[in-house]
């Protein structure tokens, strides 16, 4: 299936002849229920490597380069070049085009600067509990002051059935930290598995011609 020839129709005017014609309604949106997000019976889990392209991940995975829109559609990717993950050679020209006049500010090159100048300070719950044997962490910002009088400890509380261990520990996010960090969190995405592609392809249509 063409992604755009499922979109509804709309009239457009044209502007040089003023008339109205027949268009393509690119604003259309669908999106899966939040809670089959997490129906590990729908998706396969992979993590989007520098060479991939939504058509190629398509076209291994269904062995059909335009259903690439289905990876968009499993992931409510809304920004097909924002939302993707850019390569190693994508990403030093993103860094280079967003810092390089605060770089050349400081005498420094682009990859010197991202990685001295701080970003932000953070201050680390890790929690272990021995019953689930489950560990959680949470990470919140704080300011340098705050940073400079956290001081890094552990505690435990005991229940009847568990012991629950808290430590407390502090960290310096740089530039390039952060950066990489944003990029990296759009790298795993999920894939609907083909068995599900013809009705979700079907259910597709049906939204977008009532």
């Amino acid at each position: 299936m063409l992604y755009f020839n499922a979109l509804p129709k709309t009239a457009v005017i044209d502007p040089n002849t003023k008339s109205a014609q027949v268009g393509i309604d690119l604003t259309a949106r669908a999106e899966l229920l939040p809670q089959l997000s997490l129906n590990d019976l729908l998706f396969y889990k992979y993590a989007i490597q520098d060479q991939d392209t939504p058509e190629n991940i398509a076209y291994k995975y269904y062995s059909d380069q335009y259903r690439y829109w289905m990876i968009f559609y499993a992931n409510n990717i809304m920004d097909p070049k924002g939302d993707w993950p850019l390569s190693s050679i994508d990403f030093q020209a993103y860094l280079n085009d967003k810092y390089n006049a605060l770089a050349t500010a400081n005498n420094q090159t682009v990859t010197a600067y991202c990685q001295s100048t701080i970003h932000s300070y953070q201050k680390v719950i890790t929690t272990y509990d021995s019953l689930s044997m489950q560990t959680s962490i949470k990470t919140v910002d704080i300011d340098a002051a705050t940073y400079a009088n956290t001081i890094p400890s552990t505690s435990t509380a005991t229940f009847p059935s568990s012991k629950v261990t808290y430590t407390v520990s502090k960290n310096i996010l740089y530039v390039i930290d952060y950066e990489n960090q944003l990029n990296e969190a759009k790298r795993n995405i999920n894939i609907i598995k083909k068995n599900y592609t013809t009705d979700i392809e079907s259910k597709f249509v049906s939204l977008m011609s009532s």
